[in-house]
């Protein structure tokens, strides 16, 4: 969870993952998207959240690449309101 002021901003921060591995992290409004960015030495993950204009849906779009990746990973999951 990130709980601080400057990741919200979309100001890098140091952020340490479970593998205690220190990663920089941001988050920002690109438009009605929310980004967030996890950078690290092996790779970059970038988590993409939009609600759909009828507001029953949140689409999060993730991008996963590293220099151990021949092409970067995508997937996108849909969740709908009940």
């Amino acid at each position: 969870m990130l709980r601080s002021e400057r990741h919200r901003t979309g100001t890098p921060g140091a952020w340490k993952d479970a593998d205690v591995e220190v990663l920089q992290v941001s988050t920002r409004w690109e438009g009605n998207v929310l980004k967030q960015e996890f950078s690290a030495t092996n790779g970059q993950r970038i988590n993409a959240y939009e609600v759909s204009p009828d507001d029953q849906t949140l689409t999060m779009q993730v991008t996963i690449s590293s220099q151990r990746l021949k092409e970067a990973v995508k997937y996108r999951l849909v969740y709908r309101r009940v």
